[in-house]
């Protein structure tokens, strides 16, 4: 279930952010709540989360006539606080239509005008849920600059994922100026290092333990030894990085950033990537492809997905239990 505010997730047990905002907007939420919870996000009108296909759904299976199917729409544009009716039929299709409505309300959150949504890694990692980013997107997508602000943006207690940690960061264009503010704030922290003085195999055991690996645009070049040294230590930290943990049992992380998300190299990083980020907008064709061939969703299933996330740039899967998808404008469990 999704909560809007850390004041109202306090009042549940088990509870993870999952978004926030510019301006302190933040979304959390609830796991594995109990059945009969009233939902924590509330609408002043509820009945625009029915969709046609619901009401198509529900007025087919009860056999509606269009004069009933009038009297129900009346009752939520009218703001009635119960429904009145001598036909079982209606009262049924009331109490059907009531639970999707309830249901989506738990399930499914958008951003108010003016709000715009970025996942939140937790400040407060360890080696049992490991942050790894996979980030895929063509060229001038915005992958960057969206890297950029997940490692500079805090969230409402000031915490700030990557916050006291190494930073290692392998680039093809160290003057990226996309980069230039995370690199500014993490100055003490960060390391750049030369991708073409690459000249060796590289072991996790030479990484900092603890640190945040980014691979930035350099796997793309499949004919290059270098991007084949590259893969292999992104799989390595995809295998044993949740065991190269530092002093604070913190794991070795990364969040890479490419051009193919499908490749074969990248079998083993996608099984171990928390959060896969798409860019709908900029490469939709890709965008279907993944989520047909490596989340197994059927075509009606994408096509609902991706119009929810509406005019968001970016669309995010946090895989973990519940399973969500965060755009720049909703938040919604697919679980």
């Amino acid at each position: 279930m999704l909560v809007t505010n850390k004041r109202q997730a306090s009042n549940y047990e088990h509870t993870q952010q999952v978004c926030t905002s510019a301006s302190g907007d933040e979304v959390w939420c609830v796991i594995d709540p109990e059945h009969d919870c009233p939902p924590a996000c509330r609408m002043k009108h509820p009945e625009q989360l029915l969709t046609a296909d619901d009401w198509l759904r529900v007025t087919k299976k009860f056999r509606l006539s269009g004069k009933s199917i009038r009297r129900l729409k009346r009752v939520w544009a009218m703001g009635d606080t119960e429904f009145q009716t001598d036909q079982p039929k209606e009262q049924w299709a009331f109490h059907e239509l009531e639970g999707i409505m309830l249901h989506k309300m738990k399930r499914h959150h958008r951003a108010k005008r003016g709000v715009s949504y970025l996942p939140f890694h937790t400040a407060k990692t360890d080696n049992h849920a490991v942050s790894n980013h996979l980030i895929i997107a063509n060229t001038g997508a915005g992958k960057t600059r969206f890297c950029s602000n997940l490692l500079c943006r805090p969230n409402s207690d000031g915490e700030l994922y990557a916050a006291n940690r190494p930073i290692v960061c392998f680039s093809t264009h160290r003057d990226d100026p996309s980069m230039a503010p995370a690199r500014k704030l993490h100055k003490k922290k960060w390391t750049d290092i030369n991708y073409n003085k690459l000249d060796g195999r590289l072991s996790i055991d030479m990484l900092p333990r603890g640190c945040l690996v980014i691979f930035d645009d350099c796997l793309e070049i499949k004919s290059d030894f270098r991007s084949k040294v590259l893969y292999d230590l992104l799989t390595q930290i995809a295998t044993v990085g949740r065991h190269h943990t530092s002093a604070k049992n913190i794991p070795t992380e990364f969040i890479c950033l490419t051009h193919h998300g499908s490749r074969r190299e990248l079998a083993t990083v996608r099984n171990a990537a928390r959060f896969w980020t798409l860019f709908p907008r900029g490469s939709k064709q890709q965008c279907v492809h993944i989520l047909k061939n490596r989340l197994q969703l059927g075509k009606k299933a994408i096509e609902t997905l991706l119009n929810n996330c509406g005019n968001s740039r970016t669309a995010t899967f946090d895989m973990h239990h519940p399973m969500k998808l965060i755009s720049e404008k909703h938040v919604e469990l697919l679980d």
